[in-house]
Order: C-alpha cells, then structure tokens, then sequence
C-alpha cells in the first residue's frame, strides 16, 4: 500500500502476544519528504496514516533501586562487595548467593534506600549509577561484573528467554557445515584449515553420508564475524 510512494527504510506490525495484530504499526521511508506525501495521500479505507511523534524516554525511567550483580569471584567476602557499592549511596540491603551450577562465582541484590527516608529518588539515582560505573568492571583477570536494574521473578524468566533465543541465533550464526573434504580427514586437518580465519570452539566429524559415501562436518566458530570470513573464502 504505501511502496509505490517511496522508498521504504523499515517497516513493523505491533503484536499482541500470541502474534495477532494490534491493528497498527510504524513505517519509516528514506526521506522526509516522501513520509509527508504518505500523510497526505489517499489509502485503503479505514486505514489512518499519522505523524509519528515519539515521547521524551527521560520521563519513563523506571524507579528501581534494587540492583542485580552477577560474576562475583566466589572469594570475595560480602563485605568486600559492599564496600565495592557503597560509595554510589546508602545500602538498606544487600544479599549474596553462589550459583548452584558455577561454583566460582558469586551474585547479589544490593538496595538502595535514603537514610532519612523522604527522598524517594535518592535510590533510584543511587542504583544507576552503580550500574553506570560498575557494569563491565574487571574485578579479578578476565573477569567482569555484570550490572543491571533487578527483575521482577515473572520479568527474569523473560530475559533469561530472550538471552536463549540470543545465544541460538548467535550459535547459529557461527556454526558451519562442510563437506566435500577427503574421506581420510580428520578434525585435525579441519582445525588447521579453518584456524586461520578465527577461534575455533568445536569441530564435530559427522558419519559418512549413506548415499554417497561422503565425509561431512560442523565447524563452529567462536564469533560469527569468523564464520562469515570462513564460509566466503572457503
């Protein structure tokens, strides 16, 4: 409906949560000048084309105070991390728990509160700027804090499958099939020839196809970029 006015840079559909439409979405064209012909135009009854404005982020902060800290090193005392925290503000809480599965590290929920209990932004303020300056803060070698507003339970599942759908987008990204290589290869000859285009986190060797006989193998690189330097050369 709206192409055949000009160019169109990006263009989405808002969603209800089982994928409906919500019956409205956003079209963003290449100029300013073709968005206002579109305005102007004339469209499919009952469709409305309006001004996009969008609303200044700053009034939509969420007041949260209650920061989550993950990649403690495991030897790190809770008083070591408050002492690490407590010159952004006044710590009314602060707990600490080590992760069943990895054993080296440490997280936390560290609470910012005013003392005096009539600021109600003192908190808030308190905890982004934790976040700010502690957020990808080396704290041993190789090791990094990890910084952000605490979660809600309901609101933690949500992100925690979001960062899933992240990682398989990104494996998938990174992961490449081979074949055509000789019968008599190994994961070693794979290794060396595809070594040179990154770090490599896995080669799997898979059985010989049933047609025809012919090796085949999944080489996946630790960076996509990597991946798509192997499969263009290659």
């Amino acid at each position: 409906m709206f192409e055949p006015m000009g160019k169109i840079k990006s263009l989405k559909i808002s969603l209800n949560g089982d994928y409906t439409s919500r019956g409205y979405g956003f079209i963003c064209f290449q100029d300013e000048a073709t968005a206002t012909a579109a305005l102007n135009a004339n469209t499919m009854d009952g469709v409305h084309a309006i001004k996009f404005e969008p609303r200044d982020r700053r009034h939509f902060r969420k007041v949260i105070n209650n920061i989550y800290v993950k990649n403690i090193p495991v030897e790190k005392s809770e008083e070591e991390i408050k002492n690490l925290f407590e010159v952004f503000g006044n710590i009314s809480s602060l707990s600490v728990a080590q992760h069943d599965k990895v054993k080296q590290f440490k997280f936390a929920f560290i609470c910012y509160d005013d003392p005096q209990g009539t600021n109600k932004e003192y908190g808030p303020q308190c905890a982004q700027k934790a976040i700010e300056e502690m957020n990808d803060r080396e704290v041993a070698p190789g090791v990094k804090l990890i910084v952000k507003s605490a979660l809600k339970k309901a609101e933690r599942e949500i992100e925690k499958m979001r960062e899933t759908i992240r990682y398989k987008a990104s494996k998938k990204r990174c992961n490449l099939f081979v074949k055509n290589f000789p019968n008599s290869w190994t994961e070693d000859n794979l290794r060396d020839l595809f070594k040179t285009f990154g770090e490599i986190e896995n080669i799997k060797l898979g059985d010989r196809s049933r047609s025809t006989g012919n090796a085949y193998a999944f080489v996946c690189f630790k960076e996509p970029t990597d991946a798509a330097k192997a499969k263009q050369n290659l």
